[in-house]
């Protein structure tokens, strides 16, 4: 794998887990810190394991051609009030920009 560049970010957060594993739980409670910025954002939010989400909207910048962003996320574990295992694609313009 040369040239190939890894990285992990790690956050320890000050927050109890059943509140943590409620926010993912609940849309209306997961739409107050999860959006995506744009316009005429639409999220489908399946909170199990195998489901995930998948959101999207289209983001304008002046004197820029609009971009189309979108989100997908998919859950491979979930321990109740405990653990949320998942991963996600950050997608501008149908080309994947990170994961």
């Amino acid at each position: 794998m040369s040239g190939t560049r890894r990285s992990a970010i790690t956050r320890d957060l000050e927050a109890n887990r059943a509140e943590v594993f409620a926010a993912f739980a609940d849309d209306r409670v997961r739409r107050l810190w999860f959006r995506i910025p744009g316009k005429g954002a639409i999220y489908d939010h399946d909170f199990r394991i195998g489901g995930g989400e998948d959101a999207s909207s289209t983001f304008v910048m002046p004197e820029e051609p609009v971009h189309k962003l979108r989100n997908r996320s998919r859950y491979l574990d979930i321990a109740p009030d405990c653990r949320i295992v998942f991963v996600y694609e950050a997608i501008v313009d149908d080309v994947t920009r990170w994961a």
